[in-house]
């Protein structure tokens, strides 16, 4: 949708979740920063997160990744229920900082702030299941982060939060557990490693959902985020998507499910610059 950004709001009967509100924009692609219209696109979606958190009954903070939290909306906090990944553990010190600056920031605040990691909460017919912390990607410095399951009468959905795909085992069967009809899946990203390597990966992958198709009731995947950042992602992922085509899964990206335009604002970057020159003044 032209930002770097999986904040999702979530309806569950009369029960009202907003997931990761956060925003961002790459700081450098092709050694160019981000494009005025980046920037404007940046703005509205802000000023979205901000509308849909003021309906919100509970917030879900999955990681304090720059993209996935904004420490700049506090207000949207106020009266809310929060679930938060525990800044104690698995957290870098950069980003621990972060988190604890933030828990400042919003006490006596909310409503009630909970730390949620490998926790199960039910309410208002709702089942929140909380994976354990799984690292965010294969980086062995990055952060964990905390996937969470949304159950409510017949149908589950899943937030994958900030895995990059599927590359642990553990989080594969977690998410078979959960018996999800619908996923929103970031990745896997296809555009900055070695052909060998991205090869590797997505061959991984693709098996890996493959077992999750055949094991859950999946209906809807929702791809996006990482993999939304290379512009040749569906070529590359052409029999992932002709499995979901098999097995009768919509498999689309955010925009294409709520009905929009793909703008790979961060991708075209570059074309962006020459279509429309900015100053350098």
């Amino acid at each position: 949708m032209g930002t770097r950004s999986m904040a999702t709001y979530i309806e569950c009967g009369r029960f009202r979740i907003l997931i990761d509100p956060g925003a961002s924009l790459a700081g450098s692609r092709y050694h160019l920063p981000p494009h005025p219209l980046e920037k404007w696109r940046l703005q509205k979606h802000m000023e979205r997160i901000h509308l849909f958190a003021g309906s919100s009954h509970a917030i879900i903070i999955t990681c304090f990744h720059s993209d996935h939290f904004s420490d700049e909306l506090i207000d949207i906090y106020r009266d809310k229920l929060i679930f938060m990944q525990n800044p104690n553990v698995h957290i870098r010190a950069p980003r621990r900082k972060r988190a604890f600056q933030f828990l400042n920031q919003i006490k006596g605040l909310t409503k009630d702030t909970i730390y949620m990691d490998n926790r199960i909460f039910e309410l208002n017919n709702l089942r929140l299941v909380f994976s354990k912390p799984v690292r965010s990607s294969h980086d062995e410095q990055e952060d964990f982060v905390v996937p969470v399951s949304i159950s409510h009468g017949n149908e589950t959905f899943i937030f994958s939060s900030n895995i990059e795909g599927l590359f642990q085992q553990s989080i594969l069967e977690w998410m078979i557990k959960q018996n999800p009809t619908f996923l929103y899946l970031d990745g896997p990203d296809t555009s900055s490693r070695s052909n060998t390597s991205r090869t590797d990966r997505i061959e991984q992958f693709i098996s890996m959902m493959e077992q999750m198709m055949t094991a859950t009731p999946l209906k809807n995947i929702i791809l996006d985020h990482h993999i939304t950042r290379d512009l040749k992602w569906q070529y590359k992922m052409t029999p992932f998507l002709k499995l979901g085509q098999y097995k009768k899964i919509t498999i689309q990206t955010a925009a294409e499910y709520r009905g929009e335009n793909n703008d790979f604002f961060e991708a075209r970057r570059k074309k962006l610059y020459q279509d429309e020159p900015v100053s350098r003044r």
